[in-house]
């Protein structure tokens, strides 16, 4: 009787190599530099390890822990695969935003957030120098320090607004917004798996695998749906991270970004950090650190 045409192909012993990079991109840990047994031939998926607990170290920075395995024989790489799970370690995240000024108002989760990251944040209406401030806001202040937040802002300072239908009709009412938002929501739909790319890669960054520097949402352990808002229009410059298209016709923008002045002001809002979630957490210590640069 003939053997299969792939009968004993690539069977035999290879290396097998596992390593783990943290959020800041670098390899933080060999797991794994064992020799394993290949069936080769007609098998084309098989088990190497039942389970694996690997113990996370509270030192490596949070974001994407990316685990790297690596097949090779003889030195050559035979084959290879990545998988990424989101960390949250906010420790880690304190040297991010060293230099900052940060108020918080209204906003408790953001607040404690701040805390457990080893960052102090500010009283109410501390003087300091504008170009590193950035004021996190919540519920909507009294007129007073609302007042005080938009001239703040406007001498260079980062608004960051936990944004919603409150927000929207206030800042209409400022004439920051040149129209009305009317339209809230951002409901995934079913084998439409592209929603909400742009902002992931502009606040977090381009780890994101396979596709290098965008993804969708729906991969990420987010704790629900994405809530964008439209229209966005201002009387001032602006940007749009992230558009949520459910169809062609629906589109939602999921952050807005208004120059207001010498600084600016972030709509936020969707993923917020009260969540407790580790991309919420992700997305919101970006957004002070990478929304803050000029």
């Amino acid at each position: 009787m003939a053997e299969p045409a792939n009968y004993r192909k690539n069977t035999g012993k290879y290396k097998f190599n596992l390593n783990i990079k943290d959020g800041s991109g670098q390899f933080r840990k060999s797991v794994l530099n064992t020799i394993i047994q290949i069936k080769g031939g007609d098998t084309y998926a098989q088990t190497i390890i039942e389970s694996l607990s690997v113990p996370v170290d509270k030192k490596w920075k949070a974001g994407y822990l990316t685990i790297e395995g690596t097949v090779l024989k003889n030195g050559n790489t035979i084959a290879f695969g990545t998988e990424q799970v989101l960390l949250k370690n906010r420790a880690s995240l304190n040297k991010d935003l060293a230099g900052l000024r940060i108020e918080v108002l209204k906003w408790s989760a953001a607040e404690k957030a701040l805390k457990d990251a080893g960052i102090a944040t500010k009283s109410e209406g501390i003087q300091s120098s504008e170009n590193n401030s950035v004021v996190i806001a919540g519920d909507i202040p009294d007129n007073k320090n609302m007042k005080r937040l938009l001239e703040k802002t406007s001498k260079g300072a980062t608004l960051f607004i936990k944004f919603d239908e409150k927000w929207a009709k206030k800042l209409y009412e400022l004439k920051i917004l040149k129209t009305s938002v009317s339209e809230w929501g951002g409901n995934q739909v079913a084998y439409w798996h592209g929603n909400g790319w742009g902002y992931i890669d502009h606040f977090v960054g381009d780890q994101a695998i396979p596709s290098k520097s965008t993804i969708g949402t729906n991969s990420w352990e987010v704790p629900g749906n994405p809530k964008g808002f439209y229209p966005f229009e201002a009387n001032y410059p602006q940007k749009a991270y992230g558009a949520w298209f459910a169809r062609p016709d629906k589109l939602l923008v999921l952050i807005g970004e208004i120059s207001y002045g010498e600084g600016k002001i972030i709509l936020h809002p969707s993923y917020h950090i009260d969540e407790e979630n580790a991309f919420n957490d992700l997305l919101f210590f970006n957004i002070i650190k990478e929304g803050h640069r000029k």
